[in-house]
This record gives C-alpha cells, structure tokens and sequence, in this order.
C-alpha cells in the first residue's frame, strides 16, 4: 500500500511541475502578446512572440496528454522501458511542429517571410522527409521485428521500469554503441536545425546538410538492422578443459556471442571478421580468440577457441566473462590456471630410478 501511495504522489508531483512550467510559459506569452499586439513592436519582439507561441502551445500539448494518462506512450515501448526510437520521433516532431507554429505565429503580428519562404519554389522539404520519416520508419521497422523475435521465443524482452538511461543502454543496462550513435546524431541535427532555426526566422526552415541527414538516415538504417539480430541475453555455458596452464587453448561453448556481420551470407562463416566483435576477459584481461574456430548455428550454439593469458597466476581461479558487439555480458564461468610441472624435479627421479634399477 505504501509504495503505491508513493508511486502517485511521484506521478501527481510530475503533473504539478508541468502545470506550473505551463502557467509561467503562458505569463512570459501574454507579456509578449501584449507587445505586438495590434502590429506594433520591433522585429525582434515579433520573432520572440513567435517562439514563445510555440513553447506555450507544445507545453499545452505535452500536459493536456500527460493529464489524460496518455503522455508516458510517447517514449515508452510496449516492454515498459524507454524506447530509443520513440525519443528520436518525438524529438523532431516537437522540433518541426514548433518551427513551424513559431512561423504561423509571426504572421498574426505582421512578420510574414518566414511562412511565405515555406512555400517558395526555392524550399528543399525532402531532407525533412529523411529528418522526421527515418526515425518513425525505425521505430515502426524496430517494433515489428522484435515483436517477431519475442513470438519466434528468439528473444526475451520481460517487462521493465522506466529510467531516462534506456535511451542508450540495452535491455542489460549497459551502454549500446548503436542506439547512443543513433541518438547522438540525431542530437547534433536538431542542435544545427534549432540553431540556425533561431538565428534567421525569416528564412523559414533552414537548409539542411547533406553530412547531417545522411548521417541520421544512416544510424537509423543501422538501429533497424540492430534489432533483425536476436537480443536475448548471452549465455557461457562451459569451458573445455576448465583447468590448464596459461598460453593453452582451450574450447568455450555459448549462446548469444557470435552474430555473423553479413546475415545473408550463403556460406556459414568461420573467421573473426566475418563476426561482429566478441570478446572474453580471463581474469579481466582480454583472452585471444582463434581464427578459424568460431562455429554457431542457428539454434544458437556458438563455439570457439581461446587462448588464456599469459599475465595469471599459478593455482588460481578466474572469472571467464564473454561480452558480445551490444557490449552484453554473460554470468561468469571459473577456470583455473594449473600449476606448472617443474622439468628438475623430474630429471632427478628419473637418475635416481635409473641407479636403483
């Protein structure tokens, strides 16, 4: 009962900072309403105007949906976590829909060249068709395939708890190299559009670099092509043997390690480089992987060879962890490094065996 009771004072508190930021955005617009009012005002007051229009009616928006219980499906995925591709859609679409209210708004006051440049033959809208219809083909592309995954019992996505991290970790809570660089583009795009956005209204919509929707078009693709590639958690099921002296090869069995780069290779692959990365801290010190013995199949096993490291020590247990490309760890797995047969001691039996023979 208590964390109940807990969970809806966070919940009603959340509400009450948005209402509150939404009564002060609104002040801060009637000031600036009652400036321009009627046509008078400087340019700059006009812009201004604008860009608060659009900060109060996003800031309306935003609560009205939060207040109907709905605003937490903006970003959050049907696993309950925060859906990396969601945040991206919603990005831009805040970002556009507040340009371009900012541009209308400007127009009730007189200051009509940014609109008008909208529909100037001069305006090029198809990087904004890459800008705001990528992230929503990924998210729509992202969501069907795991959907897939999770029916075909390929992968395990178990309810979560919400937490601002998820944007960027996977579903371990450690980072993932492809959602940050996916959100890390998107980042410096809207930074540049915002920018540039601010700095001459008139314009309308800026122009966007190639370099920038590219690069988003491109982390997109490479988010979607992510998710094809089952992420259910990586095991290390064995060592074989598990006890040998260090620079020995050894034989380690798994699941979830080894995901082949070209997933429409008709050939099965068998060198590193036809993997994405994997890698196996022995001790925490990385371990080689042999080239030519990586084998996994589609029931998942996978299989490969190892070399321990020279840096242990003698007559001790280590930890063996696996980590594969979204950096997901596996539980740890004990090897021990033997002690080494001492070559004198062995020559002296064998002289004196020699002698009583």
């Amino acid at each position: 009962m208590k964390r109940g009771r807990k969970r809806k004072s966070g919940l009603y508190g959340g509400k009450l900072l948005a209402l509150a930021l939404f009564v002060a955005v609104g002040i801060a617009w009637g000031i600036s309403f009652d400036a321009v009012v009627g046509g008078s005002g400087t340019e700059t007051e006009k812009e201004v105007f604008g860009g608060l229009t659009a900060v109060f009616v996003l800031t309306a928006f935003t609560l009205a949906v939060s207040l109907m219980g709905r605003g937490s499906g903006l970003v959050i995925g049907v696993d309950n976590r925060i859906s990396t591709s969601k945040v991206q859609v919603v990005i831009w679409t805040y970002a556009i829909s507040g340009a371009i209210i900012c541009l209308i708004a400007q127009t009730w006051v007189g200051l009509d060249k940014g609109f008008d440049a909208l529909f100037s033959g001069d305006f090029d809208f198809e990087p904004y068709l890459v800008l705001l219809g990528g992230p929503f083909l990924a998210a729509v592309g992202a969501r069907a395939l795991v959907g897939a995954q999770v029916e075909n019992g390929d992968s395990a996505k178990p309810p979560g708890k919400p937490s601002a991290s998820q944007v960027v970790t996977g579903d371990s809570g450690n980072a993932d190299l492809v959602d940050c660089q996916y959100l890390l583009f998107n980042l410096i795009a809207v930074m540049y559009f915002l920018g540039a956005f601010i700095e001459d209204t008139s314009a309308g919509l800026p122009s966007i670099p190639t370099l920038l929707f590219v690069l988003t078009g491109a982390s997109a693709l490479g988010y979607v092509t992510s998710k094809a590639i089952p992420s259910g958690p990586p095991t290390l099921a064995s060592i074989s043997p598990s006890v040998g002296h260090v620079g020995s090869e050894v034989t380690v069995f798994g699941s979830g390690l080894l995901f082949p780069r070209d997933a429409t290779a008709t050939s099965h692959p068998t060198h590193l480089a036809q993997f994405q990365e994997v890698q196996v801290m022995v001790g925490g010190r990385r371990a080689e992987i042999v080239d030519g013995t990586l084998s996994s199949n589609q029931a998942g096993g996978d299989r490969f060879g190892l070399k321990i490291p020279t840096a242990l020590e003698a007559g001790k247990d280590y930890d063996v962890v696996a980590l594969n490309f979204r950096g997901t760890a596996t539980e740890p797995v004990k090897f021990k490094i033997e002690q080494a047969k001492r070559r004198g001691a062995i020559r002296r039996n064998g002289r004196k065996a020699a002698r009583v023979g």
